[in-house]
């Protein structure tokens, strides 16, 4: 039996000439949990300090002129330190082969979107500090704002925007204690805020904001029991999709416990927690749903609807042995793309980007529809000198034709009516 190989061909900077910087290459070599996508890659920027400063939180837009944006963050080990100029920002003229970046903001995360011929910013102030909106007519490289929506310690990572009937929603995770003094280390609360897309973005008169709605606690019978002195479980990172015609947030869990052979950063993989938005143009009513399985959903994922194709599709890591040694279920090692008909039942289309070495990470991915293929801007960790989650790399993944990937389901093209 002949087994033929793909291999990707693109420039290679200096750092990839060494052996032990990189196993891109086990894309091709490596073993395959599902086919391996010929998934192009391209550098979109990488830490000038590797054991001090990394590199987090991407997020990708496609601007009016055609140019590609990318947006991230220079971090410390510390996530929440100060750090200057910490929002950063670059785009790519040329379909995502080079990247230019462009003058940085004093950020905490914001997301990317566009309205109206115009670029607009929705994140917080450092630390986790404020909701703000921030407006570019020149795409990026200049601004209005920023402007503060709401105030109090909130925050989350690029996981899209949801647009029904003329109103943008955006969940945040609300970093405060129950008498409302900031805790960082607080992630129970969650918020869900709805911008009037037909008055000014800027003006904080155009939002709304949902009660607080508090993580429910996992189930004893879902989990094992937790190593002492862990923290508690918690939400974070949810996805906003309408679902048969349903306003819908998808959470990740982080459900700490033991291990057989030590501890590690999750007890359960692959478990999600889904609430409900009401929304009757005066008041926003956030709900718990229920609890579902969701491959991957022990770490950051992201959901988008994709139209032409009737389908939702999601990428996120998939744990090889959640029971073992660490990274245990925190492993982010393998980065899959899925496709489904609710949002809640998931199809693997193929692994995007792999690596066999633990402290390697291919993560906290955005997608991005563009025309017959899919984007990707993605978390990556090189070089295994740091944990996963200190990442050296923002890279650029395209996949060729990504709708050809998935099987004719029943049911697709009702699934978002």
């Amino acid at each position: 039996m002949t087994t033929k190989i793909k291999f990707l061909v693109f420039a290679m900077p200096w750092w990839m000439m060494m052996p032990e910087a990189s196993s891109w290459a086990q894309q091709a070599t490596g073993g395959k949990p599902g086919p391996m996508l010929d998934a192009e890659m391209q550098v979109v920027a990488e830490s000038p300090d590797p054991g001090k400063l990394f590199v987090y939180e991407p997020a990708l837009v496609k601007l009016p002129t055609g140019r590609l944006l990318v947006t991230f963050e220079h971090t410390r080990i510390d996530a929440n330190a100060e750090v200057p100029h910490r929002f950063r920002l670059a785009t790519s003229e040329d379909a995502g082969r080079t990247w230019r970046q462009l003058p940085p903001l004093d950020l905490h995360s914001a997301q990317p979107f566009v309205h109206k011929s115009e670029l607009y910013l929705l994140g917080n102030l450092a630390i986790r500090r404020n909701i703000v909106i921030l407006r570019s007519g020149d795409e990026g490289r200049s601004w209005t704002g920023p402007v503060t929506l709401f105030e109090g310690s909130y925050w989350n990572a690029p996981t899209g925007v949801l647009i029904k009937k003329g109103r943008l929603y955006r969940s945040f995770n609300q970093h405060e204690n129950a008498d409302g003094t900031p805790n960082l280390r607080n992630y129970q609360g969650c918020v869900i805020i709805a911008g009037n897309l037909s008055r000014n973005l800027l003006d904080p008169a155009a939002w709304r904001m949902s009660n607080r709605l508090d993580y429910p606690g996992t189930p004893r019978l879902l989990t094992r029991v937790p190593v002492a002195g862990r923290r508690a479980d918690h939400w974070l990172e949810s996805n906003l999709l309408e679902v048969k015609s349903e306003i819908r947030g998808f959470h990740r869990l982080r459900i700490p416990g033991g291990a057989g052979h030590g501890r590690t950063h999750q007890s359960t993989a692959g478990l999600a927690a889904v609430t409900n938005l009401t929304d009757d143009g005066k008041t926003l009513k956030h709900s718990f749903g229920q609890f579902y399985p969701i491959p991957g959903a022990q770490n950051k994922f992201h959901m988008i609807r994709d139209e032409p194709s009737g389908l939702y599709w999601m990428a996120g890591n998939i744990p090889v042995d959640s029971l073992g040694r660490p990274p245990g279920g925190d492993d982010r090692r393998i980065l899959i793309l899925m496709y489904s008909v609710d949002a809640h039942n998931w199809f693997q289309a193929g692994c995007v980007a792999m690596s066999k070495k633990p402290r390697e990470a291919y993560n906290y991915a955005s997608l991005l529809p563009d025309g017959d293929d899919l984007l990707l801007a993605v978390r990556t960790a090189l070089g295994g000198r740091q944990p996963q989650a200190k990442s050296t790399h923002i890279t650029f993944h395209r996949v060729r034709g990504f709708r050809s990937l998935a099987l004719d389901l029943p049911g697709r093209r009702e699934a978002g009516d």
